[in-house]
């Protein structure tokens, strides 16, 4: 490796321990979009390691707060923002193939809304999951197209509300929730309401189970979600 490459790579990790790192793949054509606050913005080549400063617009902007909630979706990234003119919130979009920051649509439940209660998460695998936490209750809403454009506007239906009594209080986990629905089951990893231990909850209806995994106090949750396939890919590097 070349020291031009080192210099790169030291930036990308400088970059990496304030904003989010995203691997997008199409065609064999690997970028990483790196963000600095306030409205630095900048795309990785991975196989040229080239590093290039791309415009920001002034009312993009990507909350440490938010890591939690960037998901990648047919190649393109996308987060919940906020409008700091009108206090809406939104999914903000970055296009890879064009290298455009975008908006994609409104998020539903405005009212008395704060970062802290939002998540959003890839749902059946071409659409959008948007869990919204308030007193106590769980509101799952799902996009009701089975393909994520920016053609069509984007209507939310609600798949899901859970009301168990010992639902964890998500309003404090700043950094530290994760989740995904299979079943009509909300499957959630973030820590408990006494300890902070790291914990997985199992939700369905108004029955919360509690599975502790770990000990000691843990803010940050992140998870992956294996579902077999019978049926055999092909699969090339």
């Amino acid at each position: 490796m070349n020291s031009c490459s080192v210099n790169i790579l030291h930036s990308i990790r400088r970059w990496r321990q304030r904003s989010g790192l995203h691997v997008v793949r199409g065609q064999r054509v690997h970028k990483l979009l790196l963000y600095h606050p306030p409205q630095v913005a900048a795309i990785y080549e991975c196989a040229s390691h080239v590093l290039r400063y791309i415009n920001a617009p002034y009312e993009v902007h990507m909350p440490e707060i938010d890591r939690r909630s960037h998901v990648s979706l047919y190649g393109n990234l996308y987060w919940i923002d906020s409008n700091l003119q009108t206090s809406e919130y939104f999914i903000q979009s970055f296009d890879f193939t064009r290298e455009i920051f975008k908006p994609f649509c409104l998020l539903p439940l405005q009212d008395n809304n704060c970062l802290n209660e939002l998540r959003l998460a890839v749902w059946k695998g071409d659409r959008f999951s948007f869990q919204h936490f308030l007193t106590r209750k769980i509101e799952i809403r799902v996009t009701n197209k089975n393909k994520i454009d920016d053609t069509e506007e984007v209507v939310w239906v609600n798949l899901m509300t859970l009301t168990a009594t010992n639902l964890p209080n998500l309003f404090h986990k700043k950094y530290g929730v994760s989740y995904f629905i299979y079943d009509n089951t909300l499957f959630m990893c973030c820590s408990d309401d006494k300890d902070r231990h790291p914990c997985i909850y199992i939700v369905k209806g108004d029955v919360c189970k509690k599975i502790q995994i770990g000990y000691g106090k843990v803010d940050w949750f992140s998870h992956c979600a294996y579902v077999p396939n019978l049926i055999p890919l092909e699969f090339q590097i």
